[in-house]
């Protein structure tokens, strides 16, 4: 995710627009950073999603080696970290997918 915002914003300087902190959905606006961006946030989104499936496995056969009585709190957190996860994904994705210039509200939804 970092080396498409990285990218893009190299593109975004050599298009001539200002260097000074662009929004990181202004990458998606135009050509060429715009296919750039919606591609690398759409892999790094997978690849987010892939590394916490491995992280929600290693949790639960931890979960399973604490005393019953003690899982409680472990599955309320285990079940909030992959909700959040999961938001995030889809809002990482979204972003690139609705740009604010053609879907405004859509693209605040997901901001």
């Amino acid at each position: 995710i970092a080396v498409t915002d990285l990218i893009c914003y190299w593109l975004w300087c050599q298009l001539g627009c200002s260097a000074y902190m662009p929004f990181l959905s202004d990458f998606g606006l135009q050509m060429p950073t715009s296919r750039i961006f919606v591609i690398g946030n759409s892999i790094g989104a997978i690849l987010l999603f892939l590394w916490f499936s491995h992280v929600v496995i290693a949790r639960a056969s931890f979960i399973r080696t604490i005393p019953f009585e003690e899982r409680a709190s472990h599955r309320l957190g285990q079940l909030s970290s992959v909700l959040a996860v999961v938001f995030f994904v889809i809002g990482l994705v979204s972003v690139g997918q609705c740009p604010w210039d053609r879907n405004f509200f859509t693209h605040l939804i997901f901001l």
